[in-house]
């Protein structure tokens, strides 16, 4: 029987408008306690501890830009505890249909997109300057408060220059949960040093950390 689901009166629009483009793409809106039981039939829990909220933007196609509420759900094994992208986890079949059901499957609980980790190709946007995004979309062009800019003067090579601060990287280091885009990652030039980032040892070497946002 399909489970019935319900929404408050007052909902953020941004909300809506990522639940109707997944309905759109084809995912399956379902509650999280039923996405819970599904992977506790594939031996897999919801680690509540490591609930993460934060607000997605994408990078590119029509809706570069947007925004949206989410709350990212951590899967374990449920036998060790361990992460089920940790580099010691098991990849049988059961991880694929795990894999499988972050694509497919969405929840919506206070006020959020519940959803497993994202995906994103932010390499290859930061070295581009992320194009497509509006200035007001970009933290530290937005927040600018050079005079020049504020006068007019120099404003668009002075923003230009802001937009491509992570272009000149030449050492890029990446953790990615999915084996699968590691040889795409390979050929942007970056160095993959793990599945999870809890598991890296040191950041001694590291000069930037640049979360991915986009999913």
């Amino acid at each position: 029987m399909p489970t019935t689901l319900t929404r408050p009166a007052v909902q953020d629009p941004r909300l809506d408008a990522e639940i109707a483009a997944r309905l759109k793409a084809g995912q399956t809106q379902i509650t999280i306690a039923a996405w819970g039981l599904s992977i506790k039939e594939l031996g897999y829990r919801f680690d509540r501890r490591m609930d993460c909220y934060c607000n997605p933007l994408y990078m590119t196609g029509e809706r570069a830009g947007e925004t949206y509420p989410s709350l990212g759900l951590y899967p374990v094994e449920a036998d060790t505890g361990i992460g089920w992208a940790n580099i010691a986890a098991r990849r049988d079949q059961k991880w694929e249909q795990l894999k499988a059901q972050r694509e497919s499957f969405f929840a919506v609980s206070r006020g959020c997109l519940v959803e497993c980790a994202g995906k994103g190709h932010l390499i290859e946007y930061a070295q581009k300057g992320f194009p497509n995004l509006a200035d007001k979309d970009i933290p530290w062009i937005d927040e600018l408060e050079d005079r020049e800019i504020k006068e007019g003067r120099f404003t668009a090579r002075f923003r230009e220059y802001a937009r491509l601060k992570f272009s000149d990287l030449n050492a890029i280091s990446v953790v990615e949960i999915d084996a699968s885009h590691h040889p795409t990652l390979k050929a942007l030039g970056a160095k993959v040093i793990g599945y999870d980032f809890q598991d890296s040892q040191s950041a001694i070497r590291i000069l930037r950390i640049v979360n991915d946002l986009s999913v």
